[in-house]
């Protein structure tokens, strides 16, 4: 939950005592409503898709509760007061489908439902699920930095671990191979529109709110860094060091990686008598596949290259023998 009194601060509100055991070591001791205080809090986000992470949707409540929910344009979701046989009103909450009075309007036109945005964001407290309880937190806001911020963030998150907001792309049994986030608030200037009477008048006056912030841990960023430099090195054919794999897998950060010294000898460059016969035999295959015509001119083709032409200067009395045979072919 986040409040205009908490400032940069979120607060964490639970009944299981349990959780309220595990968050005292990490957050300190609750306030006198039994909810931690806390700057920033460790979570895990609870779904792969952005809109399941984050649903958003316009919702409206009445003094008994829950009224309807809606996209604008229709209305999904909706309270339907029931009478039984002996005068008790029931409250259910029916799936229905019709149109929501705001289809077509203006966007920032008032609702006569009096509907208002919302958007959820639910995760795991990192502390809760590191000790194996599957409970899962829910962050509400109306605000719209918020609405328009995470939706983006979550999209950016995805894109940079291949459509994943909570396995991991690299191993990492220290945070469950999930990927760890902090969420914050942070104080974002804007501009809001002035009322008088309920009406705009036109005007805009600078205005703070704060607004939540969603990043990846410090620790673990450094940790897929490294863990690409191994990926790298690997396909680069070269050897990564042990200590360094040994201390990725503690999660150690800052590990020095270095690469393991070769010592197998390099090989050695072919001697001229070697490359000299190389050249010679691909010399004659050259000439095998030519007819009479062309035999002169890749004779001369190859005396044009300096590079090929110095190994070819041990055989000059068989080039001389190929060049009389040519010729003597054509004058035939």
């Amino acid at each position: 939950m986040a409040g205009k009194d908490l400032g940069s601060r979120l607060r964490i509100t639970t009944p299981n005592q349990a959780i309220k055991t595990i968050l005292s070591r990490h957050y300190g001791q609750p306030d006198a409503n039994s909810d931690f205080l806390a700057e920033k809090i460790n979570i895990y986000l609870a779904y792969d898709e952005v809109d399941r992470t984050f649903p958003t949707a316009m919702k409206a409540h009445e003094h008994s509760g829950f009224l309807l929910e809606c996209d604008r344009h229709t209305i999904y979701r909706k309270c339907v007061p029931t009478k039984d046989e002996h005068g008790n009103v029931w409250r259910p909450i029916r799936e229905v489908n019709e149109p929501c009075p705001m289809r077509d309007k203006d966007f920032m036109g008032q609702c006569p439902n009096g509907c208002q945005k919302q958007g959820e964001l639910l995760f795991y407290l990192k502390e809760v699920l590191d000790a194996d309880m599957m409970v899962p937190a829910r962050l509400t806001t109306h605000s719209y930095e918020d609405l328009t911020y995470v939706t983006s963030k979550l999209e950016e998150i995805s894109n940079l671990t291949g459509g994943k907001l909570t396995s991991s792309p690299f191993p990492c049994y220290q945070y469950h191979h999930h990927i760890p986030m902090i969420l914050t608030r942070t104080e974002v200037k804007t501009k809001r529109p002035q009322l008088e009477n309920g009406m705009r008048t036109g005007k805009k006056a600078d205005h703070k709110v704060w607004a939540l912030s969603l990043d990846f841990d410090p620790n673990w960023v450094a940790l897929y860094r490294q863990w690409q430099m191994l990926q790298e090195m690997t396909l680069r054919g070269l050897k990564p060091p042990q200590s360094a794999i040994a201390g990725l897998l503690r999660g150690e950060v800052g590990t020095i990686i270095d690469v393991e010294s070769n010592t197998v000898e390099p090989l050695s460059l072919p001697s001229s008598e070697d490359k000299s016969e190389q050249v010679w035999k691909s010399f004659l295959d050259a000439l095998s596949r030519c007819d009479t015509k062309d035999k002169i001119h890749q004779l001369h083709s190859w005396a044009q290259k300096p590079k090929q032409w110095q190994y070819l200067k041990h055989h000059e009395e068989e080039i001389k023998t190929c060049i009389e045979s040519a010729i003597a072919e054509l004058e035939f």
